[in-house]
């Protein structure tokens, strides 16, 4: 029975990756779009705007790799080390989404706007807290 599920599991997981994964880059997409390209209320300089920008590189990077891995092209030469880079860059993903939502997080509470970048040293605070819990 255990394996029955994870094979029907896998399965899943493998028809709807492409599917979500989709849906996932059409809305981060919109809210860059919305967070950076408007004429309405300007947002001043921050930490987490600038990390927005970059941010869009793995994204594109990640949509890029997995349209040529859907290809099925070059299976024998290349192609495996573009499924690491793949694997390597969707992993990192809920980092880079968890220090983009403290940025915000701290944009949200007022420190770190325009030129006073400097007082992110609340940033540093809870990389150093979270490292520091990591080791115990």
């Amino acid at each position: 029975m255990f394996l029955f599920r994870r094979v029907l599991r896998e399965n899943l997981i493998t028809v709807f990756h492409v599917f979500e994964q989709a849906t996932g880059f059409l809305l981060t997409f919109g809210g860059y779009i919305l967070g950076h390209s408007h004429k309405g209320r300007e947002f001043p300089s921050s930490a987490h705007g600038k990390f927005s920008n970059t941010l869009i590189i793995p994204i594109l990077g990640q949509l890029v790799i997995g349209i040529y891995l859907k290809l099925h092209i070059h299976e024998k030469s290349i192609r495996p080390y573009f499924v690491v880079a793949h694997g390597i860059l969707g992993r990192s993903y809920p980092i880079l989404g968890w220090v983009q939502i403290l940025f915000g997080g701290i944009l949200l509470r007022g420190y770190c706007l325009g030129d006073n970048l400097g007082r992110s040293s609340l940033f540093a605070l809870h990389v150093i807290s979270y490292r520091f819990m990591g080791h115990i």
